[in-house]
């Protein structure tokens, strides 16, 4: 009678583990970073928010130029400037002071760049969680993980499970 239970035991855990194995959830993976490098709307919108940041620095660059400029002259020639002028370049050099906190700010996280960032990569990063979820169905596959070159999270992954290039196809072509 034991041999029965242990044979019986024996076969419904083989037979569970067949089963577990059958419906078990397909895997694939994405390199989000590699996506967004080579596909052209993506890579417009990065251009488009690195112009700014270029213009931003560029115009902190040279009012810290000028500012330096007013304050040298300021301290050369203070002694020796009527009191009209002496204020009315204290006042300048406050106002360039002023101007260049303003254009810092446009750098700062929720600054007029992290804005420009998120208006334009929002409905990149919203397609191509469409287009992965679309060739995830279609494969039927259950999850899709990143890996990306910042945010290892797969330690291994057989490259047939690698969905890049079939999410990126998509994406380009539209079908």
């Amino acid at each position: 009678m034991r041999r029965i239970y242990l044979k019986l035991i024996i076969l419904s855990i083989f037979f569970s583990g067949i089963l577990l194995a059958q419906n078990s959830s397909k895997i694939g993976y994405i390199d989000s970073q590699s996506i967004l490098k080579q596909w052209p709307k993506a890579q417009k919108a990065q251009k488009t928010i690195q112009a700014a940041v270029q213009k931003v620095r560029t115009s902190m660059d040279n009012l810290q130029r000028a500012y330096q400029r007013e304050i040298q002259t300021y301290q050369q020639q203070s002694a020796l400037m009527p009191a009209s002028r002496k204020k009315k370049t204290e006042q300048k050099i406050a106002n360039m002071e002023r101007r260049y906190k303003q254009l810092r700010g446009k750098l700062d996280p929720d600054g007029e760049i992290a804005k420009l960032n998120s208006k334009l990569m929002k409905p990149i990063i919203d397609k191509i969680q469409k287009v992965t979820k679309s060739v995830a169905r279609k494969l039927g596959i259950k999850i899709v993980l990143d890996n990306n070159e910042q945010v290892k999270n797969i330690w291994y992954a057989d490259p047939k499970l690698n969905l890049t290039n079939k999410v990126l196809n998509k994406l380009i072509t539209g079908k």
